[in-house]
C-alpha cells in the first residue's frame, strides 16, 4: 500500500513522508533533525531506516534539515540536475557518494516509479508523482503557477498534495511583507493562492479519479487552515462536487504530523472531511 504523511508543511519548514510496500522515503527536511527524527518514530519508522530524501528545491524551508539527516543516517538525498548545483554547494557535508541525481524521466526506487516533473517557481523547483502498483500520489507545492499540461499529467492520481500558500487580500493587506516579496509571492513564480488552489482541486476533481486532497504549505502570517479549507471546498461546491461525499478534504499542519481532518463548519461551507493515515 501507498500512502503519504505530511510531518510537517508550512513558511517554516517542509517534511513529508511516503512509504510502500518496501520504499520509505521522505519529500524535504526543512525542519530540525531531533523534530524530524522524534516524528518519525512516533509514525512507528526508524530514522535510520528511511530510504532516501528526495528533494524539491533549494530553500531552506526545504533541504534545511537535509544536510544533518544524511550526514547521521548515510541516507542518498535525491535531486534533479538542473537544481544540484545550488543544492550541492549548500549541503557541502553530504558524501557525493550519497548525492543522486535524475532529469524528468520516470525512475525506479524499489517497487515505486519515481515521476518527476516541473514547477513554475523562482528557483528550479520539482514535484514529484509517485505510483506503486495501482496506487499514485502526487505533490505539488510551492508553484506560482499549474499549467492545464501539469494537470493533466497527475490527474490519475489517488491523492495530491497541493499547495494552498495564502489569501490575496491578506497577502495584500499585510504590514510585515515589502511590496517585492508581495509581488514575488503573487507572480508566476511564487506561490498559489487559496483561490489558485480551489481551481486546481476543481479540475483535478473533476476527472473522477483524485478523490483525497492534501492542502499544504499555508502561509502562517496570509492565510489559516479554515480559510483555505472554505476557498477550496467552495470551488468544488461551485461545480457540483460534493465534500465528504465525491472528494476528500484535509489540512497538512507546520508542526502537527498527519493531515488533519476539517472540522464540520456548514456556516463557512467547509467539508467534512477525511484522510486515512498511514
Amino acid at each position: 500500500m501507498l500512502s503519504i504523511t505530511p510531518i510537517a508543511s508550512g513558511s517554516r519548514g517542509n517534511c513529508i513522508l511516503i512509504r510502500s510496500g518496501q520504499a520509505t522515503v521522505l519529500v524535504d527536511i526543512g525542519v530540525p533533525l531531533f523534530y524530524v527524527e522524534g516524528a518519525l518514530r512516533r509514525l512507528g519508522v526508524e530514522p535510520g531506516k528511511v530510504d532516501a530524501v528526495f528533494v524539491t528545491h533549494e530553500h531552506t524551508d526545504h533541504i534545511g534539515g537535509v544536510q544533518a539527516f544524511a550526514c547521521k543516517y548515510g541516507t542518498p538525498v535525491y535531486m534533479h540536475g538542473g537544481a544540484a548545483e545550488n543544492i550541492i554547494r549548500k549541503l557541502s557535508r553530504i558524501s557525493a557518494r550519497k548525492i543522486c541525481e535524475y532529469e524528468y524521466n520516470d525512475f525506479f526506487f524499489k517497487d515505486i516509479t519515481v515521476s518527476p516533473f516541473f514547477v513554475s517557481h523562482d528557483v528550479h523547483c520539482t514535484g514529484y508523482s509517485f505510483v506503486s502498483g495501482t496506487e499514485k500520489i502526487s505533490m505539488l507545492t510551492d508553484a506560482g503557477t499549474v499549467s492545464d499540461s501539469l494537470l493533466k499529467s497527475i490527474a490519475d492520481s489517488d491523492t495530491v498534495l497541493i499547495e494552498a500558500n495564502h489569501d490575496v487580500d491578506m497577502l495584500k493587506a499585510s504590514k510585515k511583507y515589502p511590496a517585492v516579496l508581495k509581488r514575488r509571492i503573487l507572480s508566476d513564480f511564487g506561490h498559489l493562492s487559496n483561490a489558485a488552489c480551489g481551481a486546481a482541486v476543481t479540475k483535478l476533481a473533476l476527472g473522477g479519479i483524485t478523490r483525497q486532497f492534501i492542502l499544504a504549505h499555508l502561509s502562517e502570517e496570509n492565510n489559516y487552515p479554515q480559510l483555505a479549507l472554505s476557498a477550496v471546498s467552495g470551488a468544488l461546491t461551485s461545480r457540483n462536487i460534493i465534500c465528504g461525499n465525491d472528494v476528500f478534504l484535509s489540512v497538512a499542519g507546520q508542526y502537527k504530523p498527519g493531515a488533519a481532518p476539517a472540522a464540520a463548519d456548514t456556516s463557512e461551507a467547509v467539508c467534512k472531511t477525511a484522510l486515512q493515515r498511514a
